[in-house]
């Protein structure tokens, strides 16, 4: 029957007068994980029935009692449902969970009759990016963990080869031939347990600690990876038990997740083909390279001749300075009769051909200072270039130009790199455009075969994850339709993912869609509601927080004071206090370019300028041989070379602004 929450203890006292004459002749409905009614002492002066959880409470010392209270018209008018310790005194007022008030009192029945109380579980779930539930539930923080799920005990090494049963029964019921489920037997397919019971991770500590003496006992490092295997790789204290089903493995990180995997291993493919050496052909780290070495060489061979011109220009410049002494003394009035009008001219003549001189090796000193100080400059960017992350040939730069063509942005975060939850699903959605305009950064030749089939295989797991994220991204209540469009999209991502990047082993994302998201929504009829993209706004406050509180040493502590201060920060007066100061100290929108102030920086036309035919002037104080521009562009300013951006520069559906930006390699 329904209850009125607003009932407490001290309601049914006053109410319904003393219940010391209590008695419950009713037997409630036992709970599914076979609790067990004892005969235990009831509180004094009532008379209830004990639920004792064996498995649930530690040593079985709690008992869950539960009290109706009725008077004499023989109704039960209301329920308390409390805690107590048949070792104490019996006194369970201390311990009361919840009480309430039937809406419609309840008339006393036979014995064995079952009153619902109308209680409701209300159910929690964990939703954050795997970091942060390895972290609170003690693991190591590692992908590379032998065992990295957060829900079960599966060793890392068998992702590849253990399968869920519901991959092998799809299979049979759709006809589809896998070598990889075939070359399994049935019974070698192994379900791990969850963590949970004597697999907590609370538990698992508890024997790490025991068996490592508290840490203090020495191992060889494949010993100490074996041990903590064993203990299913939890290393500290955990700061919460986190039941396996209560997790959702990050409805938003898991699906992102998926994406910039899948982008980033297609980035590195890409690159492996541009390294790929073709006889006959120069790749593009190859020139960098071989930039380089003109540099290093550059900046060598004109070491000796700027010292030698240098000591040059000072002697030339002390004859100068001497030549001008002697004009300005034979010029004054005070001259010796020898000194004639003649000699001084010869003076200035003289003086005038150390000027030249001076001034001829002032310019060749100019242009080898230059030629170093662009050398040095471009050994800077190449340096630079090759440490970053930044496209190192065609075909990697054309898909992620092409990805960018298409509408995703990366995100500045992690070097430029990641995209978002809908700037990877808008990828996923263009990716068959993506494939034509990536199939074209070679004419012709062995890599631009090599392109094209990478990229068609790369569609048969773009499509199905496109289809299995929108579903996970769906706000809907699952049905068995959903259920079954999930599966069918899920194995195929998952075994073509297997079968194209085999070098890669199964990443915990990949293990969770594949072993416990299916499952967990079975479970509940729901995944996308549970997103924590709703709060994912937040991790600025998360970082200020995690810094300002970094000092205090103990982990939960820390952990405790950072949650409460969350919370806080979560106030709606606290909100409009954080938005004023912001409005206060942030700086007001950038004020419009003058285009009048002078810049030091040179536009194109300028950047041309040809110095005696060889040089090319980047900088009023430095140039570069000409064969060295094409990677100064790149490495020092974005711009990719000019057969590159062909590919997209004659392409009709883009407009102008598209193939502007096609030109250059931006941050990525």
């Amino acid at each position: 029957e329904d209850y009125n929450n607003d009932f407490d203890e001290q309601s049914i006292s006053t109410a319904y007068g003393d219940a010391n004459d209590a008695e419950t002749d009713e037997e409630e409905e036992e709970d599914e994980s076979d609790a067990e009614v004892v005969d235990e002492p009831s509180p004094t002066g009532m008379e209830c029935i004990g639920l004792k959880l064996d498995e649930e409470w530690k040593n079985g010392s709690k008992h869950l009692w539960i009290q109706l209270v009725f008077d004499d018209d023989d109704k039960y008018y209301g329920y308390r449902i409390f805690l107590t310790n048949p070792d104490d005194d019996n006194d369970g007022q201390a311990n009361v969970l919840v009480a309430g008030l039937f809406e419609t009192p309840i008339q006393r029945g036979s014995k064995g009759a079952i009153i619902d109380c109308g209680l409701r579980q209300v159910i929690g779930f964990v939703s954050c990016d795997k970091k942060n539930s390895w972290a609170t539930m003690g693991m190591m923080d590692s992908a590379n963990a032998r065992s990295n799920c957060i829900h079960c005990m599966q060793p890392q090494s068998t992702y590849k080869t253990n399968f869920p049963d519901w991959m092998v029964k799809h299979a049979q019921d759709n006809g589809l031939e896998n070598p990889k489920l075939e070359a399994k037997v049935a019974d070698e397919l192994k379900d791990y347990p969850s963590r949970c019971r004597e697999h907590s991770n609370s538990f698992m500590y508890q024997k790490l600690q025991e068996e490592t003496n508290n840490g203090n006992n020495t191992y060889s490092g494949d010993d100490l990876r074996d041990i903590r295997e064993k203990h299913g790789c939890v290393v500290n204290d955990p700061l919460l038990d986190i039941h396996p089903s209560k997790q959702t493995f990050g409805a938003l990180h898991n699906g992102a997740g998926l994406e910039n995997h899948l982008k980033n291993n297609m980035d590195a493919k890409m690159a492996k083909i541009d390294a790929k050496k073709i006889r006959g052909e120069m790749t593009w780290l190859e020139k960098v390279d071989k930039a380089q070495e003109r540099c290093r060489d550059i900046i060598r061979q004109l070491k000796r001749p700027l010292k030698e011109l240098k000591k040059k220009a000072t002697s030339k410049q002390k004859q100068i300075v001497s030549s001008r002494m002697n004009i300005q003394r034979a010029m004054s009035s005070s001259r010796l009769p020898s000194v004639t009008d003649a000699s001084v001219e010869y003076m200035h003549e003289k003086l005038d051909e150390l000027v030249a001189q001076k001034k001829e090796i002032d310019n060749e000193y100019g242009k080898k200072s230059r030629q170093n100080k662009g050398a040095d400059a471009l050994l800077k960017f190449i340096q630079s270039y090759l440490s970053s992350k930044k496209p190192k040939g065609q075909a990697q730069w054309a898909f992620r130009k092409a990805i960018e063509i298409a509408g995703s942005k990366f995100n500045p975060q992690h070097g430029g790199m990641d995209l978002s939850h809908a700037h990877g699903l808008l990828m996923l959605e263009k990716w068959s455009e993506i494939v034509e305009r990536v199939s074209e950064a070679y004419e012709s030749g062995e890599k631009r075969e090599m392109v094209v089939q990478a990229m068609k295989e790369s569609q048969e797991i773009a499509t199905p994850l496109f289809e299995m994220n929108k579903l996970l991204k769906s706000q809907q209540k699952w049905d068995g339709a959903m259920i079954e469009q999930l599966k069918n999209n899920c194995y195929h991502v998952f075994f073509n993912w297997l079968e194209f990047f085999d070098n890669q082993g199964v990443f915990p994302k990949l293990h969770d869609a594949a072993w416990h998201i299916p499952e967990f929504i079975i479970e509940y009829g729901m995944y996308g509601i549970l997103s924590e993209e709703s709060f994912e706004s937040r991790h600025q406050v998360h970082k200020k927080l995690a810094a300002i509180l970094a000092f205090i040493p103990n982990v939960r502590l820390r952990v405790e004071v950072f949650t409460q201060r969350l919370q806080i920060y979560g106030h709606p007066d606290i909100e409009k206090l954080n938005s004023e100061l912001k409005a206060k100290t942030t700086k007001g929108p950038r004020k419009p370019y003058n285009r009048e102030k002078q810049d030091n920086t040179l536009s194109i036309s300028q950047l041309e300028i040809e110095m005696d035919g060889d040089d090319i002037l980047i900088d009023k104080n430095m140039c570069l041989e000409p064969e060295l521009y094409e990677v100064y562009n790149m490495c020092a300013r974005g711009i990719v070379p000019t057969s590159w951006r062909q590919i997209f520069g004659k392409r009709d559906e883009l407009d102008g602004n598209q193939k502007l930006k096609a030109e250059y390699s931006s941050q990525t």
